[in-house]
């Protein structure tokens, strides 16, 4: 928050991502064939439409709220925006905690870069509890089951594992308030601020998809099925109730 930028070397601002995201999806319409994967002749037409419409519309709703949102110094300025584990390196010697990776920093609300934080670290979490669970033979809330058949009890039920996620979220703001102030108010937002992303991250995935080569390897086949899927996702937020809660 105390960083001062090259005043021409500016991030980018949120208004400048919506505009680039809708741009993005008015450029690309349709998805070439190839773009979603292997097998992709029985996907539906409908999933190669990336929707611009839908994603103008959600441009315009996101962005009237931001404009209810207080603009100050100390709620707003320059952030991360990839503030997860895999770009956060502990220097156990000083106790300092240094982030990598600032390729997605924009000028944005500070709430932002936490409800980014919290969402990764709820993730995290989650993908801990299932390395265990199949280590163990099982799944989240007694979905695997054993050789013969029959049901294995639960592990990890899906509210005892919301209730670790919300005690590590509980732990991570604890820490953040240990440097600076954050209002309820400002996390009451965090659902509007994945929202964005959800938007942002969707025109990212379209312009990634839209390129297809000859002779690609395994891999990126299974990678486009991933994307598809995310892709699938987020779409389905556009116009959907914004709740906003933790």
């Amino acid at each position: 928050s105390r960083y001062e930028p090259n005043p021409r070397s500016l991030p980018w601002t949120w208004e400048q991502v919506l505009k680039w995201s809708v741009n993005t999806l008015k450029e690309i319409t349709v998805l070439p064939v190839g773009a979603l994967g292997q097998g992709s002749d029985d996907i539906p037409a409908s999933e190669y439409e990336t929707g611009p419409e839908a994603a103008h519309e959600e441009s315009e709703r996101l962005a009237a709220l931001f404009g209810t949102f207080p603009a100050c110094p100390d709620s707003i300025g320059v952030i991360h925006y990839d503030f997860e584990p895999d770009n956060l390196f502990w220097q156990q010697d000083s106790s300092r905690c240094v982030p990598i990776d600032f390729d997605d920093a924009m000028v944005f609300w500070y709430a932002a870069d936490i409800a980014q934080a919290l969402d990764s670290l709820k993730e995290t979490i989650a993908d801990k509890a299932e390395e265990a669970m199949e280590a163990s033979g099982k799944t989240v809330a007694g979905r695997g089951k054993d050789p013969e058949g029959s049901i294995e009890p639960d592990v990890l039920s899906a509210e005892s594992l919301k209730t670790r996620q919300l005690a590590a979220c509980d732990c991570f703001l604890a820490g953040y308030r240990g440097i600076r102030p954050i209002s309820d108010e400002m996390l009451s937002h965090v659902p509007v601020f994945l929202r964005f992303t959800a938007l942002y991250g969707y025109a990212r995935i379209v312009r990634s998809l839209s390129e297809v080569h000859p002779d690609e390897p395994d891999w990126m086949a299974e990678l486009r099925k991933k994307l598809r899927h995310l892709m699938r996702e987020r779409r389905a937020m556009f116009g959907s109730p914004l709740v906003q809660d933790r």
